[in-house]
């Protein structure tokens, strides 16, 4: 790529003028951890429990899909200091086999209000319908946030976007009693071999066709699974019917977040069953499960997200189990003309 496309590439349709700002591209593996640090000082001033690191950052992003990282993604630097980045990608919904062009970013909070958001709001559009313009489907723009991040709220508002979708995270203490577990009749849990790791994997896509905004799995998704930093197996709670998969929780534990919080948290998530075994009570035993084995590895709370208008009452079934509103986050949608 020649110099003047590079500059037309990464310039903005309506860059503020700012002394000492300058967009460009990614620049390689000393990125993530700029990118880990920007997020992580968002997150803190946002109010956001949410930690990362370079090492996370690298691993998903190294395995993307529909995501050319040397196209789309774009970073503003104020006199060579990284103070924003913003990312762009697609994929299609199962259910509504929309196209759907997804855009994230962060923000440096001392560079917020100056115009570099509608900036890099701009860029992610144009750049979107560039990568999708060839795909015959209906198409919008999604993006999502935090209750703590109200300057995101009102710019996809400025810009047209509407509500789509609302998530609770919610949380339950494991000091409280948990139930004894007791799983349907002709199903066990048991240990995860690495023989496993492709039937659970399939498993879970196959289980997750029926909720909202759901992309089929991809080869990509699967290897940036397998390569996580988080990815423990002995933490899972996967329950067989004979040699099927009837349904899971592969719970996870973020050490470096809960080292930098100063708290003990282990995240019952995801969570699913396959369509068989559906209404028999295996889902609420599979989270006493988990509760009990996290408690054992020394967490204090159990946490997971979950859509609000989930059509399996999914709300429901964890308030039953315990588990309370701790944060809330949106989807925005805007039609692609």
């Amino acid at each position: 790529m020649n110099a003047s496309k590079t500059q037309n590439l990464f310039s903005p349709p309506q860059s503020p003028a700012l002394p000492g700002l300058r967009f460009r591209g990614f620049a390689g593996d000393d990125d993530f951890a700029r990118m880990a640090e920007l997020i992580n000082v968002c997150n803190r001033a946002d109010g956001l429990d949410e930690r990362t690191t370079a090492e996370e950052m690298r691993n998903n992003y190294t395995h993307l899909d529909n995501c050319d990282l040397d196209r789309d993604l774009l970073v503003a630097e104020m006199d060579g200091e990284m103070i924003a980045y913003t990312r762009v990608w697609w994929a299609e919904e199962t259910e509504t086999e929309r196209i759907i062009a997804y855009h994230i970013g962060n923000l440096h909070p001392e560079w917020r209000r100056k115009g570099i958001g509608n900036a890099m709001l701009a860029w992610n559009q144009q750049r979107l319908r560039e990568k999708v313009a060839d795909l015959d489907k209906p198409k919008i723009f999604r993006s999502f946030f935090d209750e703590g991040q109200p300057g995101d709220k009102a710019l996809l508002q400025q810009h047209g976007y509407q509500a789509e979708r609302f998530f609770f995270e919610m949380k339950r203490d494991l000091s409280q009693p948990i139930p004894e577990p007791v799983l349907p009749a002709g199903l066990e849990i048991r240990p995860v071999e690495e023989a496993h790791y492709r039937q659970i994997w399939d498993a879970k896509d196959e289980a997750f066709r029926d909720h909202w905004g759901h992309s089929p799995s991809t080869e990509e998704g699967y290897q940036g699974w397998l390569s996580s930093p988080h990815f423990d197996p002995s933490l899972w709670q996967v329950a067989w019917d004979g040699d099927q998969v009837a349904g899971m929780i592969l719970n996870v534990i973020f050490h470096n977040e809960d080292e930098e919080l100063g708290r003990k948290w282990g995240w019952t998530d995801p969570i699913c069953v396959r369509r068989p075994w559906r209404r028999r009570g295996l889902a609420s035993n599979l989270i006493y499960a988990s509760m009990r084995l996290l408690k054992e590895h020394g967490r204090e709370w159990a946490a997971l997200a979950v859509d609000v208008d989930n059509p399996l009452k999914a709300l429901k079934l964890y308030e039953d189990a315990g588990y309370t509103l701790h944060a809330r986050f949106e989807t925005w949608q805007k039609a692609i003309d």
